[in-house]
């Protein structure tokens, strides 16, 4: 009976355990900045108060950064892209000689499409990646 309660806890509390781990290393990483600000301030309801908005800002302040210049290098990638109508001049550049492997093996890769339209394959993934990175940051 003591081992069904404890299967079922472990069920019941599975889905947190993620966020319990994250926030039990969060807080052995952060322990050290609590215990040298608790030289400066006394009262430990504001530590802790000072200590969360101080890790929360470590942490968030980078990452909202870094998704914001993501998200906007991939909407001018897609953009640019679009503008200088990349597909239609992809095998253009690729090929400018004809007897490079680049061009050979991007002519035998288009061959084996199911249509030989390259640029609307090529137009679809660049929208489909940037779209993914816009809708996710």
């Amino acid at each position: 009976m003591f081992l069904a309660i404890i299967l079922l806890a472990f069920f019941i509390t599975r889905p947190f355990l993620p966020a319990l781990l994250t926030g039990a290393i969060i807080a052995y990483l952060a322990y050290p900045l609590y215990k040298k600000t608790s030289a400066y301030v006394k009262n430990k309801n504001f530590l802790s108060f000072l200590a969360a908005v101080i890790i929360i800002l470590i942490v968030a302040v980078p990452f909202i950064l870094v998704i914001g210049l993501v998200s906007k290098e991939a909407y001018s990638t897609y953009t640019t892209l679009s503008q200088h109508n990349l597909g239609a001049n992809f095998l253009k550049i690729v090929c400018k000689d004809e007897n490079s492997l680049s061009c050979k093996a991007v002519k035998s890769f288009a061959g084996s499409l199911p249509e030989e339209d390259i640029d609307y394959y090529l137009q679809a993934t660049i929208k489909k990646i940037t779209g993914f990175i816009i809708d996710n940051a």
